[in-house]
């Protein structure tokens, strides 16, 4: 009640001078009363809730007053990891940190960075580390001691200036190696190299043995008178004119290789790459899937293991190997695809034969001057030839004959 009587909403006289306004004499005066209380009645509750809103708002507010000037509340790049700027060569990493270059880098000769400690992170920071050394010598950057542990190399050019004469011979000056260790038969472990390009080397690019705790990332490796990359695993790479092996490693994924001689891609596994050599295999590896061999003279896929893969060649067998799953062959002078289980495979060459299997299921082979298919037992499959056996076989199983005649000695479901 006194609530109501605050807000204006009840009249504590109305009692004394006429009772309940309901017992009012007429409708009219009832009406007027009521249109007279309720104006005041509204008018009355609108003030007090205002003055509630403004003394509230009034004791919310605090001290308007900054305690101090504004200052930053995050840490420093430097705060974060401190780094050590590089801006001269030859320099020597013997501590462990985090380094980056700050100018672009040259040597006359030798290396231009030595890393002799663990634990050490080098951005090269877009520069480049340049070798003038004649006759070439040195690494761009250097690992010195048999056991380096802990290193990632990152985001820069090492170069020299060695060139091909475009018949495979290389000459010029600067660096032996692009990145490499002084002691081969040492151990790097949990060492990357990544977003790098080496070129214009004489005899490496990336160098850093084939142990299984080497990383080679997003790199491109050019014009190198030797090797193009070893390391444990190399992915999302690409080597180019390079004298002997593009790419030599343990596992190799979504990268390209091309080299003259000693194969361009060699290693356990290769997955989505391509490997093009002109006097070696394409690809030389235990499992190969998904990838394309080429090469000019040699086989374009030599494997244990070849899925889902196209090898190409001219002088030599286009795929070699003891598995062909859902793979192409084809060769000129030779074999087009040679296994010794083919299954879902296609083969053709010109001189040589299509398909060269003990089993042969599901494939195609066709030759010109050779027999398309040759096998112990083929099933299911067709054979093309112009001058020799479709289908030269001991046992087949619902094959034809595209083009030519079969020499089968046992036929099942077919004529």
């Amino acid at each position: 009640m006194e609530l109501g009587v605050m807000m204006g909403l009840f009249d504590p006289r109305g009692d004394k001078r006429s009772g309940h306004v309901c017992r009012l004499r007429n409708r009219g005066e009832f009406m007027g009363v009521c249109r007279s209380k309720c104006k005041k009645n509204l008018w009355g509750f609108g003030m007090a809730f205002l003055l509630q809103v403004i003394s509230v708002a009034c004791f919310a507010q605090g001290d308007l007053v900054p305690p101090g000037p504004p200052g930053g509340t995050m840490k420093t790049l430097d705060q974060i990891e401190p780094r050590i700027p590089i801006s001269r060569a030859p320099y020597v990493i013997a501590s462990s940190g985090s380094y980056y270059l700050a100018t672009n880098l040259v040597v006359d000769s030798g290396d231009a960075i030595m890393i002799e400690a663990d634990e050490v992170t080098l951005d090269l920071n877009g520069f480049s580390l340049c070798s003038k050394a004649n006759p070439p010598s040195g690494c761009g950057v250097c690992f010195g001691k048999p056991t380096i542990r802990n290193v990632t190399i990152r985001n820069g050019i090492v170069t020299g200036s060695i060139t091909n004469d475009g018949l495979g011979q290389y000459g010029g000056c600067g660096f032996l190696y692009g990145i490499a260790s002084r002691w081969y038969g040492g151990e790097l472990r949990n060492v990357r190299i990544m977003n790098v390009q080496v070129g214009g080397c004489a005899a490496g690019g990336i160098r850093l043995g084939k142990g299984s705790h080497t990383l080679v990332k997003g790199c491109v490796v050019h014009t190198i008178g030797g090797r193009g990359i070893e390391a444990g695993i190399v992915t999302d790479s690409q080597v180019m004119n390079c004298k002997f092996g593009a790419i030599n490693a343990l596992i190799v994924s979504d990268s390209v290789g091309e080299s003259w001689d000693e194969g361009a891609i060699q290693a356990a596994i290769v997955m989505g790459s391509r490997g093009l050599c002109r006097n070696a295999p394409g690809i030389q590896a235990t499992n190969v899937y998904c990838s394309y061999g080429l090469s000019s003279n040699q086989q374009g896929i030599i494997s244990r293991v070849c899925w889902s893969s196209r090898g190409v060649s001219e002088g030599g067998y286009g795929i070699s190997t003891w598995v062909g799953v859902d793979s192409y062959g084809s060769s000129r002078d030779k074999c087009a695809l040679s296994s010794r289980v083919v299954q879902n495979g296609y083969g053709v060459s010109r001189d040589g034969y299509g398909i060269y299997a003990v089993v042969v299921e599901n494939s195609y082979g066709a030759a010109t001057n050779f027999h398309g298919i040759s096998a112990e037992v083929v099933g299911y499959s067709v054979g093309y030839s112009s001058t020799g056996a479709a289908i030269f076989a001991f046992i087949g199983n619902g094959c034809r004959a595209a083009s030519g005649t079969n020499s089968i000695v046992y036929k099942y479901n077919m004529p």
